[in-house]
């Protein structure tokens, strides 16, 4: 049996209007909500900047690869194996060129031969039964003592061969006389081969050998000769019938020429 004094809660008054409700009637409490941030002095700092949930991972910046430094010295070339094409190839860009130098002179040498020959067959047509008369020897000959001055220009003859000589096509042309008019001195050559030794198989190896004569077309006066020595032929020759240097021709023109300053 209950006491006047002990009441239970249900019999407690809530409100002072004196009303009772069940316990579970009673308002709930409001929830409270999460402080507000609160903005510090460098929050103005940060405005317009974007923030990322702390749980979301920030987007990586894309950077360039960097580079891994080469230890500087000298590559190794790596030697790869020739094949036979480019092995061919080479040796037929070599016989082309060996070809090529070969066939130029060649062309070289026949145009200078062709040429010479002109020279000499327009000479002969000019001159005609005059070559005769140059290859006459002279009357006498200037006694010992400083070489005359050589007059005029000059027609150069092979008296051996009656005939003008492959010197004349060969001198420069200030030195040659184009018409019988110009020649003021005859030069008289003659040719020789001179043996000066032996082959194994018993052929001769000779040499050539010029004597060179000056002649005053108009005294007929000769002046002393001088002679001039070719090349040696060669130390070794493939079969027989022995063989000679080579003819003194560089020799010849420079000399004319020397003797033919002195009058200017």
């Amino acid at each position: 049996m209950k006491r006047p004094s002990d009441k239970s809660d249900d019999d407690k008054p809530i409100d002072s209007g004196g009303s009772y409700s069940h316990q579970y009637d009673r308002p709930k409490k409001k929830q409270s909500s999460p402080p507000k941030p609160t903005h510090s002095e460098d929050d103005s700092a940060i405005e317009g900047k974007d923030f990322y949930v702390e749980d979301e991972p920030k987007p990586k910046r894309k950077t360039k690869p960097t580079r891994v430094a080469r230890p500087v010295g000298k590559r190794k070339k790596v030697s790869q194996p020739v094949s036979d094409d480019f092995g061919d190839r080479y040796f037929w860009h070599i016989v082309g060129i060996v070809l090529l130098v070969v066939g130029s002179f060649a062309v070289y040498m026949i145009v200078v031969k062709s040429g010479e020959a002109t020279i000499r067959q327009e000479a002969e047509e000019k001159f005609g039964p005059l070559i005769a008369e140059y290859c006459k020897p002279p009357v006498s000959v200037f006694p010992q003592g400083p070489r005359p001055a050589v007059k005029g220009k000059l027609m150069i003859v092979d008296i051996q061969e009656q005939k003008i000589d492959i010197v004349y096509g060969r001198c420069e042309e200030y030195l040659r006389a184009k018409t019988p008019e110009e020649v003021g001195t005859i030069v008289q050559l003659k040719w020789e081969e001179r043996v000066v030794g032996s082959y194994s198989d018993g052929s001769a190896a000779k040499q050539w050998i010029c004597t060179l004569q000056c002649i005053d077309n108009a005294t007929k006066i000769g002046h002393t000769p001088k002679e001039f020595i070719g090349s040696p032929p060669p130390k070794s020759i493939r079969g027989g019938g022995g063989a000679s240097g080579g003819k003194p021709y560089k020799q010849i023109n420079e000399y004319l020429e020397s003797v033919v300053g002195k009058q200017k």
